[in-house]
């Protein structure tokens, strides 16, 4: 997470001369992609699908697929559209094959 609070940091210092701050950083991002991001997971009840993992780890995840998705479809997709898609993807494959990672059973990567 570290590391989008880093590009959030560097895409808040485009057309600014001054620097921002860290904690600048930490609340842009938390506002912004984290905490709507929290409230689909918990919208969507996404937890359930995934016993034992936590909203971060969901988090981490989805924004990986956020990038899968902006490759296949264009960077225009939001984060909300990303997150909506993978808690609609429960027990579908991306879905399984994230299962299959955690619980070491073997599933066929998703599209």
């Amino acid at each position: 997470m570290l590391s989008h609070i880093i590009s959030r940091r560097d895409e808040l210092k485009l057309g600014r001369e001054s620097e921002v701050s860290l904690p600048e950083a930490i609340r842009a991002w938390y506002a912004e992609a984290y905490e709507p991001v929290l409230r689909v997971i918990e919208k969507q009840n996404m937890l359930a699908a995934f016993p034992g993992r936590t909203p971060a780890d969901l988090y981490v995840w989805i924004m990986d697929h956020w990038e899968i998705l902006k490759k296949k479809h264009g960077a225009s997709l939001s984060i909300i559209e990303a997150a909506t898609r993978f808690g609609s993807s429960q027990g579908g494959s991306l879905a399984a094959w994230f299962r299959s990672v955690i619980t070491g059973r073997p599933a066929k990567p998703p599209d």
